[in-house]
């Protein structure tokens, strides 16, 4: 959220306290104690009294969970499908799913992999200059 420098401002200490990151999605608190620094956006930098106060609310917040590494033997772990390569094999494995194809419901999933299978016909017989006109036309 803010992050915090000290820096010499005549006589007394000051910190330079920057948002770096941004407040939705915050709790109320941490939200109000960053409007609270003064800080308005985010990559504002104010200047602030060294205090001990200052110093408490500008801790930085953890950025990402830490996670101990794990030693797994990857044979252990069986075989992995892999993705699909082309459009087409994408396509086929979209038919195959019956979750997502009952999501869609019938009309339109049969409706958009008819769409897509077209495109990927015309496309993969024409050479890239042809593909990058179709997409430049259709969007």
């Amino acid at each position: 959220m803010a992050k915090g420098k000290k820096a010499e401002a005549g006589s007394g200490q000051l910190l330079r306290i920057k948002q770096i990151g941004s407040v939705i999605g915050c709790p109320d608190k941490q939200r109000q104690t960053v409007r609270g620094l003064g800080l308005r956006r985010m990559h504002q930098v104010v200047e602030r009294p060294d205090t001990p106060a200052a110093d408490r609310r500008t801790v930085p917040r953890p950025t990402a969970p830490h996670s101990d590494p794990v030693d797994v033997d990857p044979e252990t772990l069986g075989t992995v499908p892999r993705l699909p390569s082309t459009q087409a094999e994408a396509l086929d494995a979209l038919a195959d799913d019956a979750v997502l194809t009952d999501a869609l419901g019938p009309v339109l999933a049969e409706s958009y992999l008819a769409v897509r299978r077209s495109e990927w016909t015309a496309y993969s017989t024409g050479d890239a200059g042809f593909e990058q006109l179709g997409h430049f036309e259709k969007y």
